[in-house]
């Protein structure tokens, strides 16, 4: 199976939208109208964001499908309905040195 980029968009856009949104449905209740198409529409730029840290990756399936990998840093947005899981990108290698060590007594390993 090969790796898949995952595009997204900005997150910091829907970051300041979700709340405002949310913040429009609970005027819109005040005014008792029809609110909630605003509150859904809130939630659901609030769900799909993600924080994606340095030498970190996001793993993004639909129903269990792959859908590919999201490896941008910082806010992202994608779609709320991904299942997504953290993956490190952190090198790791097994035959490492041993480290130098005392034991209780201070004797050197």
């Amino acid at each position: 199976m090969e790796e898949k980029a995952l595009h997204s968009m900005s997150g910091y856009i829907n970051f300041a939208a979700g709340p405002g949104l949310l913040g429009g449905w609970l005027f819109i209740i005040y005014l008792k109208l029809p609110a909630v198409l605003c509150g859904v529409a809130g939630l659901f730029l609030l769900k799909g964001l993600v924080v994606i840290n340095p030498s970190e990756a996001a793993m993004t399936t639909f129903f269990g499908d792959y859908t590919g990998t999201l490896r941008q840093p910082g806010l992202r947005w994608i779609n709320p309905f991904f299942s997504r899981k953290g993956i490190s990108l952190r090198a790791r290698n097994p035959n490492g040195q041993k480290l130098k060590g005392n034991d209780k007594l201070r004797q050197p390993d």
